[in-house]
């Protein structure tokens, strides 16, 4: 049995459908099948995403809600598909847009660093590895403020950082890092909160190194002295 929608989905008359087996309109995934079959046996119903196949070819993404029912006194299975097409097509602007911000923070010349509501790394870029020495993978997850700029050492550091979930973090802060080596360095950083669901969620910062500059200008006053 066949509903009139689906003949238009799939543009088929109702008699032309129906001659057809479901392998020709619906090649399911083989990876799939198995954990549909124990849904449908256990008595629930199965959710998952394939593919049909229009009268003309087109392949067209779909989700199906399939559940065991009876049909003339025999059990049979009744699929609900619903056309995800628009749905595909987001997700992967999102994923396209998602790589390329990805990228522009890898490949950026200024330094940036974002970091959890506990000060734990979640992003940290090539020109940050540069800066401090230390990889991402030694950083990420790990708390800024026990490594790069630990509290003991630059307590305003912290203190600001602390007033995120309240007035927010300051657009504008210089400050010197740790580096691995032990080396102090000078940035000057812009920053921003990151929101999830409308809730703060972090910090996302964008740094330059100033060091010889800052160098320069102690030096330049201690000559005029």
């Amino acid at each position: 049995a066949v509903n009139d929608v689906a003949c238009r989905h799939l543009g088929y008359t109702r008699e032309a459908l129906l001659a057809l087996s479901l392998p020709q309109v619906d090649p399911l995934d083989e990876a799939v099948i198995p954990s549909v079959l124990e849904s449908l046996r256990a008595g629930r119903e199965a959710l998952f995403e394939t593919m049909h196949i229009t009268k003309e070819g087109r392949r067209v993404p779909v989700e199906v809600h399939a559940r065991i029912i009876p049909y003339l006194g025999a059990p049979a299975v009744l699929s609900v598909a619903r056309d995800i097409t628009d749905r595909k097509k987001s997700e992967a602007a999102l994923q396209t847009a998602k790589e390329y911000a990805e990228n522009l923070i890898e490949t950026a010349n200024s330094i940036v660093v974002g970091m959890d509501v506990s000060g734990n790394v979640t992003v940290f870029n090539r020109a940050a590895e540069a800066i401090t020495g230390y990889s991402r993978s030694e950083l990420k997850g790990r708390n800024w403020f026990e490594v790069v700029a630990p509290k003991e050492r630059y307590p305003r550091v912290w203190e600001e950082f602390e007033q995120l979930m309240t007035t927010g973090v300051p657009r504008n802060f210089e400050n010197p890092i740790l580096t691995k080596s032990g080396e102090e360095r000078y940035i000057v950083w812009q920053n921003n909160e990151v929101y999830e669901n409308g809730k703060i969620a972090g910090t996302i910062s964008f740094g330059l190194d100033i060091t010889d500059r800052k160098r320069a200008e102690e030096a330049l006053e201690l000559s005029d002295r």
